[in-house]
């Protein structure tokens, strides 16, 4: 049974960027070739060899139910990634995915983009190399031709030049439709840098078994004959568990500059064990 405590969280939402979060990639459920560097300051979900695939798994759950009974209210997901490596270009024949689901972590199986087979939820794939987005209804089977009719990414934007980039899903629901709407976008990473929008989805409200825990993870693949670094460099969710809690004083000096308050959702020891 999980048990709940009120926290702050850290949410950026005033700057827009994902928090800093030095030292605390530790507490995610990774699998498959998937590691930390740097500290445990970065999440490297493959390396540059071929024929890998990885994930990550961040802790707790986002409480998206909350947010069902008006379409003005929405929870977003910020995180920050970079691909690098000697063969990090138009060779580069893969990519990564975002994943949201309900419910235990996923058990991991070696697959196109690093996507798991698990029940229900979305995901957002991305091929750095084509400069390519689009959605998948999650249980579907991802493949290499996925990419090929997916719309480019906005000009302006290189995934492949070894430099940070920004991200951020905005997930709402809409009361009319009875549906999930998504939203990515993307910037070089900087506050001067304009958001440029890589993908919409819109989803039936079934999309989720329980959209009061909802999972948030990551996977990347180089199974197709070009190889590239694929970091996730930071994260932070609104409404989310980030593990640990973060100290007494840094809280305190979070609720000055963002008044913001969240419920906390430990994630419970089982989930970990299964990981």
């Amino acid at each position: 049974m999980r048990t709940a405590v009120y926290s702050l969280v850290a949410v950026m939402a005033l700057a827009g960027l994902p928090a800093a979060q030095a030292g605390t990639f530790s507490s995610w459920a990774k699998s498959g070739q998937s590691s930390l560097i740097s500290g445990d300051n970065t999440v490297r979900l493959v390396s540059d060899t071929p024929g890998q695939a990885g994930a990550g798994w961040a802790p707790g759950s986002i409480d998206l139910s909350s947010i069902m009974s008006n379409q003005a209210n929405y929870t977003e997901v910020l995180f920050s990634f970079k691909v690098s490596g000697a063969s990090a270009s138009a060779s580069f024949k893969d990519g990564f995915s975002m994943m949201l689901s309900s419910g235990d972590v996923p058990v991991f199986k070696s697959s196109f983009l690093g996507l798991s087979q698990f029940d229900d939820g979305i995901a957002f794939a991305v091929d750095p190399a084509a400069g390519k987005t689009t959605s998948l209804d999650v249980g579907s089977v991802a493949t290499a031709s996925t990419m090929l009719g997916a719309s480019p990414v906005v000009s302006g934007l290189n995934m492949l030049d070894s430099t940070q980039v920004d991200a951020k899903l905005r997930v709402s629901y809409s009361t009319v439709y009875n549906s999930w709407v998504m939203t990515l976008k993307m910037r070089d990473s900087g506050a001067t840098s304009l958001w440029k929008q890589v993908a919409f989805a819109q989803y039936g409200a079934g999309t989720f078994t329980n959209p009061a825990d909802v999972r948030v993870g990551f996977g990347a693949s180089t199974l197709n004959g070009g190889s590239a670094n694929f970091d996730i460099v930071a994260f932070q969710a609104s409404a989310m568990a980030i593990s640990p809690v973060p100290e007494p004083g840094t809280a305190a000096l979070c609720m000055v500059g963002l008044g913001l308050f969240a419920r906390v959702r430990r994630t419970p020891s089982k989930r970990a064990a299964s990981a």
